[in-house]
C-alpha cells in the first residue's frame, strides 16, 4: 500500500516535471533517483529488522520462531511508518522495539557472532517484505516474552483490536523463570506507590478472565494493574501480593504485557513442527501474511 502510494506520487511528479522541462535525459535521471529512494527505504527496513530480531529473540531459538519474529517486527515498524508516526531514518532510535547494531551483536555473541548473524539474517531474508494484515491493513503487531498461560485481550491493555484476542499459551508455564518472587521493604513499597503512610492495607483486587490484575486497592488508593506493574517494575500484571510484617512479597507469572505473540510460545510451537505462518496465525486472529 505504502509503495503504491509512493509510485502514484512519483507518476504525478514526473508529469509535472515533463510539463516544466523537456530534457528526456534529466527526466530519466529523476525517475531513477525516485525509484532508488524507494529501494533504499526497503533496505533500511530489512537491515533494521535484523537488528530487532537479534535484540528481541535469542539466536538459539527455533528457526521458524525467528522467521515469525522477523515478520512481526517488520509489521510493527511498517504500521508505524505508514501511520506517520516514524520515518525509515528514525527506526533504529525508536524505543518500541529493542534494536542492536552489528557491533553490539559482536559484543553480545562474541565467538558465535558469525553463526548467529547468519541464522538471523537468513530468517529475515527468507521473509523479506512480508507483513501481517487484517482487512487489508497492516496490524499493530504486539508481542512479548512469556504469557501467564494465556495471551491477554488487547482491549485490556492497548484498546480493542479484533485480531488481538486471548489464546491458549499454557506451554509458557514450562519456561524458566515463568514464576518470579520479588521482595520489597514496606517503606520501599509505599514510596514507589507514592503513599505517605507506614502500614500497608491491601484492599480489593480485580482480575480479568485471563487472570491479569485490572485494578487493586492499596491503603484506600486505587491503581490499575498496568500502572501498578510500571511503578514497581514487575514482570507482568498477573501477580499476587503477600504482606509479612516489614516485607512485601509479590509473585508474578509470565513476562511482558501479554498481548499478541508470546516469543517463548512461538519457540515452543516451532519446536513442535509449526512454520512461521502457522505460528503467526495462531497468535493473531483472522490475519493474512502478504508481501509489501
Amino acid at each position: 500500500m505504502y509503495k503504491k502510494l509512493l509510485l502514484v506520487v512519483l507518476i504525478i511528479e514526473v508529469f509535472l516535471y515533463i510539463f516544466m522541462f523537456s530534457d528526456k535525459k534529466n527526466i530519466y535521471r529523476y525517475v531513477k533517483f525516485k525509484i532508488n529512494r524507494i529501494n533504499i527505504n526497503d533496505l533500511k527496513l530489512e537491515n533494521y529488522v535484523i537488528g530487532v530480531v537479534a535484540a528481541e529473540m535469542p539466536a538459539t531459538f527455533s528457526y521458524e520462531s525467528l522467521r515469525a519474529q522477523a515478520v512481526v517486527s517488520r509489521t510493527f515498524a511498517y504500521q508505524k511508518i505508514i501511520s506517520g508516526n516514524i520515518s525509515y531514518d528514525e527506526l533504529q532510535f525508536d524505543k518500541a522495539q529493542a534494536y542492536i547494531t552489528k557491533k553490539e551483536m559482536k559484543d553480545k555473541w562474541k565467538s558465535k557472532y558469525d553463526d548467529y548473524y547468519k541464522i538471523i539474517k537468513s530468517a529475515v531474508n527468507n521473509t523479506k517484505g512480508e507483513i501481517i494484515v487484517y482487512n487489508g491493513k497492516p496490524i499493530k503487531a504486539y508481542y512479548f516474552s512469556t504469557s501467564n498461560g494465556v495471551t491477554e485481550n488487547s482491549k485490556s491493555v492497548f484498546g480493542e483490536e479484533e485480531y488481538l484476542v486471548s489464546v491458549d499459551s499454557s506451554f509458557d508455564k514450562y519456561v524458566k523463570d515463568y514464576e518470579i518472587e520479588t521482595e520489597f521493604s514496606v517503606n520501599d513499597f509505599l514510596n514507589k506507590l507514592g503513599i505517605d503512610e507506614k502500614n500497608i492495607i491491601v484492599g480489593e483486587i480485580k482480575k480479568s478472565s485471563t487472570n491479569h490484575v485490572e485494578s487493586l486497592v492499596i491503603n484506600s488508593r486505587t491503581f490499575s494493574g498496568i500502572n501498578f506493574r510500571k511503578m514497581l517494575s514487575l514482570r507482568s500484571t498477573d501477580f499476587d501480593i503477600f504482606v509479612d510484617k516489614d516485607k512485601v512479597k509479590i509473585i508474578t507469572r509470565g513476562y511482558g504485557h501479554g498481548v499478541g505473540m508470546s516469543q517463548y510460545g512461538a519457540n515452543y510451537l516451532a519446536s513442535k513442527g509449526q512454520n512461521y505462518r502457522e505460528i503467526i496465525k495462531y497468535f493473531y486472529h483472522n490475519v493474512e501474511i502478504i508481501k509489501m
